[in-house]
């Protein structure tokens, strides 16, 4: 098992939950909450401790990623929005997210120096690290697809949605100050992305299809590369040898290499985000030969450019072997 790829998906699922416990403690700052049970100072000291719990969360996140290099996101990626080549748009979200809360915590950390006036204006913007953040982690992550995730997701999207409800109708923006109509225009703006993000969630990241949708790189992630002209040559019975499984953020890959045939290597990759296909990628001399999407099944089987072939994998304590077989050209 790969430990950066439990750390980044867990440090990624930590920190939304944390994001959301401090937009939720923020509101209930903001509108001076208290109970018996709760006192007023119990909602400062938490949402001050957990944002800068959310920022080292999110560093390990990062970090994790970096390291795992498994997915072609580079340092300047982490903190320069949407230049990376994998998933541009939504791992970008994620950097802009990091980049908000960093701006926030340093104005909170200068406040004496800025004034209360400026630094209201930028807290401000912590509003909109959720949605970007909560985009990030349903588009580029690993585990949208899985049902305890969705229900996560689902609790965090009523919480967040209802404190920011709570922070527009509240007596804390002050009566008179703000127009009943622009209020109005924020709750409709909260509803409305609020069920945006559901649609989107429900017609993108939990659809086939889309690891090549969101922006993968061809033969990552799931992404379907399109099958290049090949030599592969026909009549093969090639047997194969690897060692055990590879996880990484992105999935399982098998790397085979034939017994009789030192140059040929066979990779399967598994992705998380559609666990029923695999991408079979051939390679002679480490040049690609091809690289096709296949059912996942007991026996692979899938074209190779012109060449059809199937392949079977035997699991073992020590590693995997497998059988490649080709046929006729077609």
């Amino acid at each position: 098992m790969n430990l950066l790829w439990f750390v980044a998906r867990a440090s990624g699922i930590i920190a939304a939950v944390l994001l959301t416990a401090v937009i939720v403690l923020g509101v209930m700052r903001s509108e001076r909450w208290q109970r018996r049970f709760w006192p007023r100072f119990a909602s400062n000291h938490l949402h001050r401790s957990l944002s800068w719990l959310l920022l080292a969360t999110v560093v390990i996140h990062v970090g994790a990623i970096l390291l795992d290099q498994y997915a072609p996101v580079t340092v300047v990626d982490a903190i320069v929005p949407f230049l990376s080549q994998y998933r541009r748009w939504w791992t970008g979200l994620g950097t802009l997210s990091l980049d908000l809360v960093l701006l926030v915590l340093m104005t909170t950390a200068l406040i004496r120096v800025i004034g209360q006036r400026r630094w209201r204006v930028v807290h401000w913007l912590g509003y909109a690290i959720w949605p970007a953040a909560v985009l990030h982690g349903v588009a580029a992550g690993s585990d949208a697809h899985q049902w305890w995730a969705l229900l996560l997701l689902s609790a965090a999207l009523v919480a967040a949605a209802a404190a920011m409800l709570w922070r527009i109708a509240g007596r804390s923006m002050g009566t008179g100050t703000i127009d009943l109509g622009v209020r109005a225009i924020g709750a409709l703006g909260v509803i409305g992305a609020t069920c945006a993000i559901v649609g989107f969630t429900m017609t993108g990241p939990l659809q086939a299809g889309w690891a090549a949708a969101s922006g993968t790189p061809a033969g990552l992630g799931g992404a379907t590369a399109p099958s290049v002209s090949t030599t592969l040559q026909p009549g093969l019975d090639e047997p194969l040898a690897g060692p055990a499984a590879a996880q990484s953020t992105a999935g399982t890959v098998l790397t085979l290499n034939g017994s009789a045939d030192k140059t040929l290597t066979v990779e399967v990759f598994v992705p998380v985000q559609t666990p029923g296909s695999a991408t079979v990628s051939v390679r002679s001399n480490d040049a690609l030969l091809c690289s096709t999407a296949v059912q996942l099944r007991d026996v692979l089987a899938g074209t190779c450019g012109s060449t059809p072939f199937t392949l079977s994998l035997s699991f073992g304590g020590s590693g995997v072997v497998g059988e490649l077989t080709t046929g006729t050209p077609t």
